[in-house]
């Protein structure tokens, strides 16, 4: 109220008010939206534009020219959300309405269409794949490719998504949402991996915990169980260590980070003698999706196990030959039933 002059109780909850505010994005997304704003301070910069006004109140004109600026080497999707973090900090001095922005709208579904909505999708991880990296790290590999493996393997069956595999670095490690030693456990009974995730891309307000079962296959070359014995065993950890460490030249244990984990999948392609380029971190998501569906499970126990809130896993499923031929095929088995050959 103007004219009013706050209250020390009133200035305490004013301070709690903004506490609660800076939490309302999850920390990846603040930070994704971060980037965005400080990349557009530096597009105006660059083009000798003074910020005030065009910081805090760019025009539909200003806005289309930065938006034909990222689409040079962004897609759709990816100038949306460069837009949707710039429009959420400009939110913080003041309510920013682009509803009529009409031109920009029709701008961005041109570069849709030109430039495409999204970036190429990445190949998955294939059972197979596992099983090769397996039979070679039997070989004798050392511990950073060991760390990577089973990284791969947990990945792949959990269908976990990178963020709670691993963290972005060192001091990005949490606790709460990334998986940590005491997180991965076995079932003796079970011979199986228990996992627990405490906070997900779906649970980020403490409703619960996400727990989900790898098993394994005693005597098999793909054991998930045996290869986490393996890799406990060699790299010893407290319970509230990141969970995949692997030792460095100095033997000290260091936590696999997202850059680590990414180039790590790309050398095992590469090992394989396929084309890095097409496979990514989330290649493991998407493999483990692939892999479910393929194998004949119902779509509800792959939507449980990747902690999926809608059917958008379905999208991860790469139909392969023999499924592709199976479609055509079932419709002509159909007609010629009805049509047997000879048949008049």
């Amino acid at each position: 109220m103007a004219g009013v002059q706050p209250t020390p109780a009133l200035l305490l909850f004013g301070l709690r008010a903004l506490a609660y505010s800076s939490q309302g994005l999850a920390g990846s997304t603040a930070a994704k939206y971060s980037d965005s704003a400080l990349y557009y301070v530096r597009w105006l910069l660059a083009c000798g534009l003074p910020l005030d006004p065009c910081w805090l109140h760019p025009t539909e004109g200003l806005l289309q020219a930065y938006a034909a600026f990222l689409a040079a080497t962004c897609s759709a999707d990816t100038i949306k959300n460069q837009l949707a973090g710039l429009k959420y900090h400009l939110g913080s001095f003041g309510p920013v309405d682009w509803s009529g922005y009409t031109l920009l709208q029709r701008q961005l579904k041109g570069i849709r269409r030109v430039r495409g909505a999204c970036q190429q999708q990445k190949r998955p991880i294939t059972m197979e794949m596992l099983l090769c990296w397996v039979l070679q790290l039997q070989r004798g590999w050392d511990s950073r490719v060991q760390c990577l493996v089973l990284a791969c393997v947990i990945g792949v069956f959990g269908m976990l998504r990178r963020s709670n595999l691993v963290p972005g670095s060192s001091a990005l490690f949490e606790g709460r949402k990334h998986l940590r030693r005491c997180d991965v456990v076995v079932v003796p009974e079970l011979y199986a991996l228990r996992l627990t995730l405490r906070e997900t891309k779906t649970l980020q307000f403490r409703e619960g915990e996400h727990v989900i079962f790898v098993t394994g296959s005693k005597g098999a070359p793909l054991d998930p169980v045996r290869l986490y014995q393996d890799y406990v065993a060699a790299h010893p950890a407290a319970p509230t260590d990141p969970f995949f460490m692997f030792r460095g030249a100095d033997g000290v244990l260091q936590p696999l980070t997202f850059d680590g984990l990414a180039s790590g999948v790309k050398e095992l392609v590469a090992l394989l003698g396929l084309d890095p380029s097409q496979y990514a971190s989330h290649s493991l998501r998407r493999g483990g999706a692939s892999g479910a569906l393929a194998s004949g499970l119902a779509p509800f126990f792959t939507r449980f196990q990747g902690d999926w809130k809608s059917e958008c896993y379905l999208r991860y499923y790469t139909l392969g030959l023999r499924d592709m031929l199976r479609i055509s095929a079932a419709m002509l088995s159909q007609v010629n039933r009805a049509w047997p050959a000879g048949g008049s």
